[in-house]
């Protein structure tokens, strides 16, 4: 780890190169201006603001406020340097779309280099409008044959989540939950199907969750309703799809 105040844009350049030859992290808080130029076009006057340039090269360049960075280069980047009366210029250059963000860099306040050790797994996790919209595109999922009607359907006293017809033609009210089912849950689904089951003693209902309590199991089976467990990291791959 390298940490260093006020140094000059000699010690900054060299430390640079260093980063960018060994594929270092880096963020500089620092005094600069920004052109961009490409899809688009922008400047950004010089002012007090943060550079980051991360191990795959990409880079971001962040003000004081807010979440996302005003100007940003990816990976794919090529980043070379050259000192010009008296300023250290950073140009990130995309090929393809070209596009160059070029950075005049007139003084760092704080330079820190670091190579992080990052080998967590990432845990994606679902909305139930995410499982509702992987369901819909893969109602085989829920069971083969399914064919889909609608969503959000008004049924009586509420909305079904999902609507649909299965092999036989029966229809099928399928609500989603992205936790445990637990009793409430069942009672709910159960509502809207009684009330189709008035006019169609075929109409069936299935409940999904991540889990089921042992009193939800065996309400499900007295109310002929049917139930299934899906984990969100499985899940999850039909997203990145």
């Amino acid at each position: 780890m390298i940490l260093l105040e006020h140094p000059s844009l000699d010690d900054v350049e060299q430390r640079l190169r260093e980063v960018i030859l060994w594929r270092r992290l880096a963020i500089i808080v620092g005094f600069f201006s920004v052109d961009y130029y490409g899809r688009a076009s922008s400047y950004l006057e010089s002012g007090e603001r943060l550079i980051i340039i991360k191990e795959d090269g990409s880079v971001l360049i962040h003000r004081s406020v807010g979440y996302k960075p005003i100007n940003w280069q990816p990976s794919s980047s090529r980043i070379r340097m050259e000192r010009k009366d008296g300023i250290l210029i950073l140009e990130v250059i995309r090929m393809k779309p070209r596009e160059v963000l070029r950075i005049k860099l007139e003084r760092v306040k704080l330079l820190y280099i670091d190579k992080l050790v990052d080998t967590g797994a990432f845990e994606m996790y679902l909305t139930e409008e995410d499982m509702k919209r992987i369901f819909i595109r893969n109602p085989g999922l829920i069971e083969p044959g399914l064919h889909i009607i609608t969503s959000e359907k008004e049924v009586g006293s509420g909305k079904a989540d999902i609507v649909a017809r299965d092999s036989s033609s029966n229809i099928v009210i399928i609500e989603l939950k992205k936790h445990k089912i637990g009793v409430n849950e069942v009672l709910q689904l159960n509502k809207y199907v009684s009330e189709l089951r008035v006019t169609n003693k075929n109409v069936r209902g299935i409940i999904i969750g991540t889990d089921i309590s042992s009193d939800a199991m065996e309400l499900a089976k007295r109310l002929k309703l049917e139930y299934k467990v899906y984990s969100l990291r499985a899940l999850s791959q039909y997203k990145r799809k």
